[in-house]
């Protein structure tokens, strides 16, 4: 093994080889335990990738100095914990698998953050492909699965948005698991751009750049891309961008989609709706897409068929001259004597000599690697191909296979070859990955021939790998401070799925085959001595010299009665080195009990998070025992007890601990000698703030968490003289509305009971109306300095400014007033400029360009109904020419365009105060000008000897028919009360005689709210002589106020006020 290419306390024991792939920041290593065979991999996020990306934030002001820099990478390093906490907790569902250990270490040289992620070796799903064809069966499991794990992800309240073949881990009885990064907050998608580390060609089309908006169909989208691909023999329907681009234009057209090459309709309508080019035509959940899932499969079922490209049919061939070929007979051999008989063996025998025993062998059974088969070989083979078996004399009938030893290297040993079955008469091929002996050392190249070598096997070790506390030296249940979805945070229409497609992929593996039975070659017992016999040893007699006959022992000689005496005295003495004897055992038991034993009665602690007291009892003198404090990385503390105590300060929160004793001198302790301790997990509240949301009287909190994150946290708010009110919610964000402006509320943010919670969790805030700047412009550019200004309403001067653009220059700025400067702006190009009140989130924006041209002399002059704009400009006229927003006495906002540097608008409503702002249009902006003309009041109508007193105006409703004139109305009854956006009648009738004239006149019809805001303005020429029919005269109003409310329709003749008639829009 080669050394280790990180130092980490995590990788404490571990050994990494070279580099497997690195790119982007993200290096991935193989790894293993120094004390096992296991396999890992170690990948690192390196936060930046180069130190150029600091370079580059410090040269173009992004940030003022390196500390800033490190601050921003720290984010996003917590940003990448916080993924990985969100993996661990989803872990507790079938869907997904974590990492086992992640550590956070700043970077050795330069500035920036490591994040170290170490999980055990797995197959995915890429790998597999390469190597194997999926199975129909397999196929409709992956969807499913991958539907269930998608759906509870959404449940949890987020969006996995990297979902591609080498992020789906396989595991046995065909389960299909995610086990990388790539989640997004649900609630934050509108906000949010998708990171480039998690852009691949199983993103969604729509999602093209950094500025695209996300959708809630990206992984629905991504699993449709994935089931084209297994179900088109593993290819894609296109590779890149561009051919994804060219494939979905075809697909618009009337070619319609390519389906995959083996599946069928039914499966081809499910994949084609997944990765249909709106998100709008897409499964909208992976709930819905499982349920068609499982509803295929209940339809149609599914088996083991490989999904292969299907073989082109044969070409027919003139047949060619018929020709006798004599072959060979090939006997076919193998292990099971049950199926088919061994070929026939030429027996030798062996001549034994009489007087030697026959030493027989016990025959192992062979294992699966050291069964040999040996084939008959064809006529015409070489000689050397025949193996001749030589069975041993009075050996069983069954043949005695004599095997020879074959040497393994090293190599060899780590490898599994795969031996495939070869042409009779041709030598099998071993599968052996290529060696690179430049790049990965020779140790190596053994660890990553073992990684090859089973790739195409399903893991089978998930179900007793070791856990988490074990790879790191310790007894602790894997990931203990990982959270657990319960059934109550599963919607019940997720819970019936998963328990619908958990039935359907339980299903019994195809029966495997069956390994031959080993053969049973019975061994004869050897043969036994008789009663009086010996062995007679190898006396090396020479040769020629005869063995002498044993001589008969001599009878022995009668013993002598001793004396009585001489007993009782080694009787006495007997006694007596007993009694010495167990004097002896009596004092070193005592010894042994009393001394060489010290009993430790019990151990006790009180911890937090940060400290622990232990507190030992025993008869043992203090003095001569040690306590030991140990953390999970092997870090150890030694302490002594004081009064039967011993305080560990320091320790980390959300750690586990080991007390252990130890005996100083010669002792060993018995009772309880060790305790663990868990501190309890430190929550650090970070940046809570409050402003004002989208509407009127709501609050929208938001935190930052560093360390163990809670699944559900609640807030509680109050006020004084209004009641406390609290709310549970998920994420680092909530919303509160329906407060009552004006009044200042205390916010406290608190999390379930266990989690201890650090930092400041309460804000204060008062609840106020919307406030929002209007008229954001260019107010100049010099010298690389870009200046802005808005118009503020009262009372508000503190406000928050921000001016970025697509190409890394992003500012913020806090200011008072009215204006805002940005430096380091570089000429022609196009901003983007947010101005939000302080303590408010809606913002108003613009794009501006920094030119230096200004427009000058904009004047505005009223002449009747007609307003005249005119102005003068440096430059070029803006590509699509000008655009003016204009507002008259405070109504909406409204635009017209001008393709010189003048304009005419038309009509004007009479004593009216009319603002114009000229500004480029498609957001390109120079710097803007205003002007306001007030046109003149409305004189009294009077012509032809009628006024105002003498024309009555009433309204109507539309006739129905289309020819409709005065007789109709005179019919129908009056109205005050008209349809939203419809249109009314007017009938005007004289009560006096007047005169005739042909010149023409204009008549306004001018429409203002109950404020008296300007709502529309139209105007109808004619002469008066066409305008009356026997006294009479009608008028139709179109496009009325599309909103309810109370409206007055003003009818002016030459500037001359005839009639002001309210009415209301249902």
């Amino acid at each position: 093994m080669s050394e280790p290419r990180y130092v980490s306390p995590m990788l404490d024991g571990f050994s990494l080889g070279q580099s497997i792939s690195d790119h982007s920041g993200v290096a991935c290593f193989p790894a293993m335990r120094d004390d096992s065979e296991k396999r890992y991999i170690v990948k690192k996020i390196s936060l930046p990738a180069s130190q150029v990306q600091v370079e580059a934030l410090l040269l173009t002001g992004v940030f003022r100095d390196a500390e800033a820099v490190r601050v921003y990478y720290e984010d996003l390093a917590q940003g990448v914990r916080k993924e990985v906490q969100t993996l661990e907790t989803l872990a507790g569902q079938r869907g997904f698998v974590p990492y086992k250990a992640h550590q956070i270490e700043p970077m050795e040289e330069g500035v920036g953050y490591d994040v170290i992620l170490l999980s055990r070796y797995r197959k995915t799903l890429d790998r597999f492909m390469e190597r194997n064809p999926m199975t129909h069966l397999s196929a409709v499991n992956l969807g499913i699965d991958m539907c269930a794990a998608l759906a509870v992800c959404r449940e949890a309240g987020w969006l996995y948005v990297d979902l591609k073949p080498q992020n789906i881990h396989m595991f046995e009885d065909q389960e299909y698991r995610i086990g990388d990064l790539g989640f997004m907050p649900m609630d934050m998608l509108a906000y949010s751009s998708l990171p480039e580390r998690y852009r691949s060609i199983y993103t969604a089309p729509e999602v093209a750049d950094a500025y695209s908006t996300l959708n809630t169909t990206m992984d629905t989208y991504a699993l449709g891309l994935i089931l084209y691909q297994v179900y088109n023999a593993g290819k894609l329907p296109f590779e890149t961008n561009e051919e994804r681009s060219d494939w979905y234009a075809r697909l618009a057209g009337s070619e319609g989609m390519t389906a995959p090459v083996c599946a069928d309709e039914e499966m081809t309508s499910i994949i084609a709706k997944a990765i249909a080019s709106d998100p709008a035509d897409r499964w909208q959940t992976p709930a819905e897409m499982g349920h068609a899932l499982i509803s295929y499969m209940q339809r149609n079922g599914a088996d083991d068929i490989p999904l292969v490209l299907p073989e082109p049919e044969p070409v027919e061939e003139a047949p060619a001259a018929e020709e006798t070929v004599e072959e060979a007979p090939v006997v076919e051999e193998t292990a099971d004597e049950t199926t088919k008989e061994a070929a026939p063996v030429e027996e030798i025998p062996v001549e034994t000599k009489p007087d030697e025993p026959v030493v027989e062998e016990a025959i192992s059974e062979p294992s699966e690697e050291e069964i040999v088969v040996e084939e008959t070989p064809v006529e015409d083979a070489p000689e050397e191909a025949v193996v001749e078996e030589t069975p041993v004399e009075d050996a069983p009938e069954e043949a005695v296979v004599e095997e020879t030893p074959v040497e393994e290297s090293t190599e060899e040993s780590l490898v599994e070859e795969t031996v495939e079955e070869a042409p009779s008469g041709e030598p099998a091929e071993e599968n052996v990955p290529e060696e690179n002996a430049e790049s990965i050392s020779a140790d190596w190249i053994d660890l990553m021939d073992a990684f090859l070598a089973e790739e195409g096997e399903p893991d089978s070790s998930e179900t007793d790998e070791p856990s988490l506390r074990e790879l790191l030296g310790d007894e602790d249940e894997y990931l203990s401070d990982a959270g657990e979805l319960s059934d109550e945070d599963v919607s019940a229409e997720t819970a019936d799925f998963l328990s619908f497609a958990q039935e359907l992929i339980e299903h019994e593996a195809p029966t495997p085959v069956t390994a031959p039975e080993p053969i049973d070659i019975p061994i004869p017992d050897p043969i036994p001595l008789e009663e009086d016999e010996e062995e007679t040893p190898d006396l090396n007699i020479p040769e020629g010299e005869e063995e002498e006959a044993p001589q008969e022992p001599a009878a022995p000689a009668p013993l002598e009665e001793a004396p009585k005496s001489g007993i009782w005295k080694k009787i006495l003495g007997a006694v007596a080195a007993l009694a010495v004897a167990a004097g002896l055992g009596f004092g070193a038991w005592h010894y042994y009990q009393n001394y060489y034993l010290q009993n430790i009665d019990d151990i006790d602690y009180q911890g937090s998070a940060r400290e622990i007291v232990v507190t030992v009892y025993t008869k043992m003198d203090h003095s001569k025992l040690n306590v030991i404090c140990t953390d999970t990385y092997g870090n150890a503390t030694t302490g002594t007890l004081e009064n039967g105590q011993v305080t560990f300060s320091d320790l980390v929160p959300g750690s586990q601990y080991i007390i252990t004793l130890e005996p100083q001198g010669f002792h060993k302790l018995t009772g309880s000698t060790s305790v663990t301790y868990s501190t309890p997990a430190e929550t650090q509240i970070m940046h809570l703030t409050a402003v004002t949301g989208q509407e009127a009287g709501s609050v929208i909190l938001s935190f930052g968490v560093e360390g163990a994150d809670s699944e559900q946290w609640t807030v509680t708010w109050s006020a004084e003289g209004v009641e406390t009110q609290s709310m549970d919610f998920t994420g680092h964000t909530v919303t509160i509305s329906e407060l009552t402006v004006g009044t200042a509320y205390t916010f406290t943010l608190t999390g379930p009971q266990e989690t201890l919670l650090v930092g400041e969790n309460t804000v204060t805030h008062t609840a106020s109306e919307l406030v929002q700047a209007s008229n954001v412009a260019l107010a100049g550019y010099e010298n690389g300095t870009l200046s802005v200004s808005w118009t503020a309403p009262e009372g508000v001067d503190r406000w928050i400014v921000r001016c970025y653009d697509g190409n890394g220059y992003d500012q913020l700025q806090e200011v008072t007033g009215n204006t805002a400067s940005f430096e380091g702006i570089t000429e022609g190009g196009k901003y983007t400029v947010e101005v939000t009140a302080a303590s408010q989130t809606l913002a108003a924006r613009a794009e501006i360009t920094a030119d230096s041209n200004t427009i000058s002399g904009f004047t505005a002059t009223a002449n009747g109904s007609t307003i005249s704009l005119s102005w003068a400009f440096g430059g070029a006229i803006p590509e699509g020419g000008w655009k003016i927003a204009w507002s008259a006495d405070g109504g909406d906002l409204q635009f017209l365009t001008a393709e010189e540097n003048a304009a005419t608008f038309s009509p004007a409503a009479p004593g009216a105060v009319y603002t114009f702002t000229i500004q480029p249009p498609e957001g390109s902006s120079f710097a803007e000008a205003s002007t306001s003309v007030e046109t003149a009041a409305p004189g009294t109508f009077s012509a032809n000897k009628l006024d105002s007193d003498t024309i009555i105006v009433e309204m109507f409703d539309v006739p129905t028919k289309s020819n409709w004139g005065y007789s109709s109305l005179l019919r129908a009854k009056e109205k005050d009360s008209f349809k939203a956006g419809g249109s009314l009648a007017l009938l005007y009738t004289v009560t006096k005689p007047y005169t005739f004239d042909s010149a023409e006149f204009e008549t306004l019809f001018v429409i203002r709210d109950a404020e008296g805001k300007l709502v529309s303005t139209t105007s109808r020429t004619r002469s008066w002589d066409d305008m009356w029919d026997n006294g009479y005269c009608t008028e139709q109003v179109s496009n009325l106020p599309a909103v309810q409310g109370d409206y007055t329709l003003y009818i002016y003749i030459e500037n001359g006020l005839l009639a002001k008639l309210p009415f209301s829009i249902k």
